[in-house]
């Protein structure tokens, strides 16, 4: 594997910070680095510059940037001989690699990317965006809970995180007092996409607090427009996948088992086991029967859809 790796999940700034933390204690400190973004370059390029020496010395770092977004149509000359590379790769080079969740549309692409992982070390990164706020505030009073305000109103985005704290600062300068008020008076408060919304909203459920449940629901009707038999479809999936996931737990296998018998991201499941704690087989099963049913109901009732959620979620 030499010096070859794959972030997942890992964003700009993390990245920035680790690349550097990754040359400063190795022996690639002052070498030159090359970053190719792969939706807008091809391995050829890549190639190129593996197998060439750099010309302000021996060693050099190469980044490819979303490697998920490679064009296999442009690139499927390459792909088998970049894996040779990987098999014979140089120690001169630090070659990394970045992948996001979302992952790849094209199955040969996903195939590349799996027969890469094969061969690299594999790093899921885990960022602690609490920690990024101390350190982005530094200097700065905290009032107890500004913290965890920035962290949910921003989603844990990281970016988001870093545009908001910069916001505090400017507008904090002459105190260097940051208090809650201030936060809910500057940060917006972030939305993500429905996926990521109803995910919340079946925690909410998991842990049985019919308050926080009823109140993510009313935001998503209102910042999402979602329509309730598109949340119905959403939850429900996430129901499924739950079941799959809690069968398989219960037979010992690992995030990354599960994730490879299940063909989904390992960020899926892991994200989908911290809500399996909560349930057996038999609850999430009641609950995509009652799901169904109000499915069924709001299609062939004449009773608003609306309320029928919000007597789901009371009940459930």
């Amino acid at each position: 594997m030499k010096n070859n790796y794959l972030f997942e999940d890992i964003d700009d700034i993390s990245f920035k910070l680790k690349l550097k933390e990754m040359m400063k204690e190795s022996s690639f400190k002052d070498c030159s680095v090359s970053i190719y973004q792969m939706d807008e370059n091809d391995l050829d390029k890549v190639l190129e510059d593996l197998d060439t020496y750099s010309l302000f010395g021996d060693k050099k770092v190469i980044v490819m940037k979303d490697i998920e977004k490679i064009n296999y149509d442009n690139n499927k000359n390459y792909l088998e001989r970049f894996l040779k590379y990987l098999d014979n790769s140089k120690e001169d080079n630090l070659l990394i690699m970045t992948i996001n969740k979302s992952g790849s549309n094209n199955s040969e692409i996903k195939k590349f990317i799996k027969d890469v992982k094969k061969r690299i070390n594999a790093i899921t990164y885990k960022v602690d965006s609490d920690t990024l706020i101390k350190n982005l505030l530094k200097g700065y009073k905290l009032e107890t809970g500004v913290i965890k305000l920035i962290s949910s109103k921003c989603l844990d985005d990281l970016d988001s995180i870093k545009n908001e704290c910069l916001k505090l600062k400017d507008y904090k300068d002459n105190d260097k007092n940051i208090t809650v008020d201030d936060v809910n008076l500057l940060v917006e408060k972030r939305f993500g996409d429905p996926s990521e919304a109803t995910f919340d909203f079946n925690r909410a459920l998991a842990e049985n607090d019919k308050k926080q449940a009823l109140k993510l629901w009313r935001e998503l009707l209102n910042y999402q427009n979602i329509e309730p038999l598109e949340l119905i479809g959403l939850i429900g999936s996430q129901f499924r996948i739950m079941y799959q996931v809690k069968l398989l737990e219960n037979e010992g296998m690992s995030n990354n088992e599960i994730a490879r018998i299940l063909e989904a991201h390992p960020y899926r499941i892991t994200k989908t086991r911290e809500l399996t704690k909560y349930y057996n087989l038999d609850d999430i099963g009641d609950i995509i029967v009652a799901l169904a049913k109000v499915d069924l109901d709001i299609k062939t009732t004449s009773c608003n859809p609306i309320d029928m959620l919000e007597m789901f979620i009371l009940n459930i």
